[in-house]
């Protein structure tokens, strides 16, 4: 039995906790509390909103992307943009990835790059940028070269795997207009002349096959340029920074030089002979194999496009009929290579892909066993 005290005290409480004072003080700490609950989470709400308003504001979204070392091999489908699924008229993006990937399921890099093209396509997809694919093989040689040059010309750059300087002067661009170059191309009907291929890349608008032009095909072994004489590009480029006035010495040097860059470790054999001095005839025509292919994902802002762009026929000229959707019409465009819009990030913005990993993992080694090479032949006046 419960003794009296004990029965009062019980008593005591039980009338405190029923009063209406108690109940009273008891409402107003349970408000208290739930503004206080209240204020954590619209505190919450507003940085989150802030965030997503700060990641809106920026051109692209801070996503992390995907990482090649923890790629499982498994398709994300969210980044398999609807755009692709209805112009192919698929109902879901399965299909897509079973009809134009699965020949390389089995190369955990192509497939990882392929995703990672898409990933960035996805994040890009604000309104503010168009993308388009540039696939080459033998032409990496020239490129990685001229962004050794522009690295060692500008010291302080940070090195920068998915830095390509695809032309490095700016002289021949000055004062051009695209409406000139295309009138040009109107009346020479091809861009295979030298001037043109100076100054204009070709690219396709999406990189799903259209038209014939099917970058997904291309990428592993690269679109060759069999009809251009590197090992002559490469000798008028290193001449124009040999000091030596003996021209046969300077020509001497420039062979060893070329030589030396051929010797190395990061590039294929199978697209060396592309730049030798007596290359075989039409070598590069049949010359790459898999994995000597590259490709560039290059996104331009919207509002520049009809300055360094234009929709365009298989073989250059400029395309004439509807021009709403370049992937639907032609796939193809040229594109102004001019170094003021390309070394500008605001404007254009640059992806590089490797399909032989080691190509694609050693490139800053590459860049870096370049600048060496160029310090000693070219530039030890600068040093």
């Amino acid at each position: 039995m419960i003794n009296s005290k004990r029965m009062q005290t019980l008593s005591r409480i039980h009338k405190k906790l029923t009063s209406k004072s108690h109940r009273k003080s008891t409402r107003i700490f349970a408000k208290k509390s739930t503004k206080k609950s209240n204020k954590r989470y619209q505190q919450n709400k507003i940085q989150q909103k802030g965030g997503a308003a700060a990641a809106a504001a920026s051109n692209v979204p801070q996503i992390e992307e995907i990482n090649e070392e923890t790629f499982n091999g498994e398709w994300n489908l969210p980044i398999m943009s609807s755009k692709y699924i209805k112009s192919k008229k698929s109902n879901q993006s399965r299909d897509v990835i079973e009809k134009y990937f699965k020949p390389y399921e089995k190369d955990r890099h192509i497939i990882w790059s392929f995703h990672l093209m898409l990933q960035r396509e996805y994040l890009y997809n604000n309104g503010e940028w168009a993308v388009f694919y540039h696939s080459y093989a033998e032409a990496h040689i020239l490129f990685d070269i001229q962004t050794a040059i522009y690295e060692i010309l500008n010291k302080t750059l940070e090195p920068d795997s998915n830095r390509v300087i695809l032309r490095l002067y700016e002289g021949p661009f000055q004062n051009l207009r695209m409406a000139d170059i295309k009138q040009e191309l109107n009346t020479r009907v091809s861009n295979r002349n030298i001037r043109i291929r100076e100054l204009l890349i070709s690219a396709a608008c999406s990189l799903f096959p259209n038209n014939d032009l099917d970058e997904i095909r291309l990428f592993p072994t690269g679109y060759v340029c069999g009809d251009l004489d590197f090992y002559r590009i490469l000798k008028q480029l290193f001449l124009k920074y040999k000091s030596r006035i003996n021209k046969e010495e300077n020509e001497t040097e420039i062979d060893e030089l070329i030589t030396e860059i051929l010797k190395s470790k990061y590039i294929n054999p199978s697209i060396k002979p592309s730049y030798l001095k007596s290359k075989p005839f039409l070598h590069s025509l049949h010359c790459t194999k898999f994995g000597d292919g590259q490709m560039l994902q290059i996104f331009i802002k919207k509002s520049i496009l009809d300055e360094i762009t234009y929709i365009s026929q298989p073989l250059g000229s400029p395309y004439s009929g509807d021009k709403t959707d370049c992937a639907a019409s032609t796939n193809q465009v040229r594109i102004l290579a001019d170094p003021q819009y390309f070394m500008n990030s605001d404007l254009v913005r640059v992806y590089r892909y490797a399909a032989d990993e080691n190509i694609y993992k050693n490139r800053l080694e590459f860049i870096t066993f370049l600048k060496e090479l160029l310090n000693r032949y070219l530039f030890m006046s600068i040093q």
